[in-house]
């Protein structure tokens, strides 16, 4: 089921996320810089320009999307899935439903993000729901010992 974040979600929502940020291949944030608590994310969840939405299963969060409006016309969106739950449908999920909520926001013509280019699997996600890539930032960070490039995508709707 996917359904609005509440704040009670916080504790699950941080889980997921530092969990993402310890396998290192997602965020530039690096394990040792992660400094999100339960308050921090409780704030995050009340920001008035965004709306997080998580897919649940017997009351266990199996991912979160974020979606921050970043203009009048755009709007930009995170998404984290579980390691346990990747390859399940949950990312399909989160993205479906975003679509069709941005869908009856009339105002909102596009949706953005930006992905690693090694992130294979979420840029075929994105690509199956209709993104494309608007821009490529050639070696915008390292991993380790490896340059990765930022990939832009885009949905217009």
């Amino acid at each position: 089921m996917i359904r609005k974040a509440h704040l009670t979600d916080a504790a699950q929502i941080l889980h997921i996320y530092k969990e993402a940020i310890d396998e290192g291949n997602s965020f530039i944030t690096r394990p040792e810089e992660f400094r999100e608590t339960i308050v921090t994310i409780q704030q995050w969840l009340k920001k008035p320009q965004q709306i997080v939405f998580v897919a649940e299963d017997a009351q266990q969060i199996m991912g979160w999307l974020s979606f921050q409006t970043t203009s009048t016309v755009a709007g930009y969106i995170t998404m984290v899935v579980c390691h346990a739950s990747r390859g399940k449908g949950v990312g399909s999920q989160l993205l479906a439903h975003i679509i069709k909520w941005v869908e009856v926001h009339p105002t909102i013509d596009k949706i953005a993000l930006n992905v690693f280019s090694t992130n294979l699997d979420a840029m075929a996600l994105y690509t199956k729901f209709g993104f494309q890539q608007e821009g490529r930032k050639v070696r915008a960070f390292k991993i380790d010992d490896d340059y990765v490039d930022d990939i832009l995508m885009y949905r217009m709707l």
